[in-house]
Order: C-alpha cells, then sequence, then structure tokens
C-alpha cells in the first residue's frame, strides 16, 4: 500500500477504492479509475499494472531448460526450413532458466563465423551463469565438424576463464539431434539440474 500511495503521491485514506490494494485495482475498468483518481493519476496506475503485468507474463514464459531434449524441442522451429547454419547461443541462470537466445551468425551451407566477444557480451549483459550453443547442419547430418569442434573447445575455455561454463552444445539436423555432452565430447557437467540425455529422433 505504501509503494501504491508514492505512486500516486497520495495518502490511501484520500481515496477509498485504495485501501483494496493491488488486486482489487486490476478488476476495475479505465473509465472507473479515471472517475475516482483523475486521468493524470489512473494513467500512472494502469501503466504501472501492465509493467508489472508483462514482467509476470514474461518470468512464466521463459521455459527452463533440464536435459538436451528441451533444447532441442526448444531450438527446432528455429531452423525449420533454413537452407544455411545458423549458430545460437541460451543464456541461463543459476536454475537452467532461459533468459535470453540469439543467434550470432549464418553462413554457407557447411560454415559460419561465430564472434565470441558479442557472444560474450550477451551473456554478461543478461547475468547468465551458464550457456548452451545450439547449430543447425542443413545436410541433416549431425557428426561435428572440426571447426565444430574448434569452436566448442574456444568457447569452453573462454567460459571457463570468464566464470561463465559451456554446458552443452547441440547439433540439430532433421527432426533429430546431438548432443555433445551426452556424447562425452565437452567431459563431464557438474551441472546436476542438467540431465545427459542419448540421441533423439522425431517419428
Amino acid at each position: 500500500m505504501d509503494l501504491l500511495s508514492s505512486l500516486l503521491e497520495i495518502h490511501p485514506s484520500d481515496t477509498p477504492c485504495l485501501k483494496s490494494g493491488w488486486k482489487a485495482l486490476f478488476g476495475q475498468a479505465p473509465f472507473e479509475l479515471a472517475q475516482t483518481l483523475g486521468i493524470h493519476q489512473a494513467t500512472r496506475l494502469l501503466v504501472a499494472l501492465e509493467i508489472g503485468r508483462r514482467a509476470l507474463v514474461a518470468k512464466e514464459q521463459r521455459p527452463r531448460l533440464s536435459s538436451p531434449k528441451d533444447v532441442f524441442k526448444l531450438m527446432r522451429t528455429e531452423f525449420a526450413g533454413t537452407s544455411q547454419e545458423c549458430m545460437f547461443v541460451l543464456a541461463l541462470n543459476a536454475r537452467n532458466t532461459l533468459l535470453d537466445k540469439q543467434c550470432f551468425a549464418t553462413g554457407s551451407v557447411d560454415a559460419c563465423q561465430v564472434d565470441l566477444r558479442e557472444m560474450f557480451a550477451l551473456l554478461f549483459r543478461v547475468r547468465a551463469s551458464t550457456f548452451i550453443l545450439a547449430h543447425n547442419h542443413p545436410s541433416g547430418d549431425l557428426l561435428p565438424s572440426q571447426a565444430d569442434m574448434a569452436l566448442t573447445t574456444r568457447m569452453a575455455r573462454a567460459g571457463k576463464l570468464l566464470g561463465l561454463p559451456l554446458l552443452d552444445h547441440l547439433i540439430l539436423g532433421d527432426n533429430n539431434y546431438l548432443s555433445m555432452l551426452s556424447k562425452g565430447l565437452l567431459g563431464h557437467t557438474t551441472n546436476t539440474q542438467y540431465l545427459e540425455a542419448h540421441n533423439l529422433k522425431i517419428p
């Protein structure tokens, strides 16, 4: 109630409708608030309520990635129908909840160039605790290339030095994927919330 009063710069006793708090205000129509509070105060209140609503919705829509299968389900639509390789970075918090995902590179059918500085800038900006790489092989061949392995090694080493461990690197093909962690190509993870899984093929 103190926060609500400060927002509107009035005392609750001056406006009886405020005594019921935030929850009751959600049920009032804009014209009712305008009649009670005035247009200026009602507008401030409606903006604050909308910001809060959007923040709650955004939080609910952030998936928790507990396995390579979860990553595959999240990312397969990103690569559907594309003929170019695209490299995505998925920024996660300490509970493996997705904070952000962005494509940092696109390339030819068999290669894409990745800017590590931009990638880590995103991770620090969203205060990530760990991250996952995901890219596609338009050919459908899931075997990691030498370039894939070199990039993964560079990212893992850089992440370790910066305190942002690389959790996994997925290669997606035609309705299937390969997890480098599950295949033993990334060593052992201490992240017990991320379960190793075998290669998955969607019927």
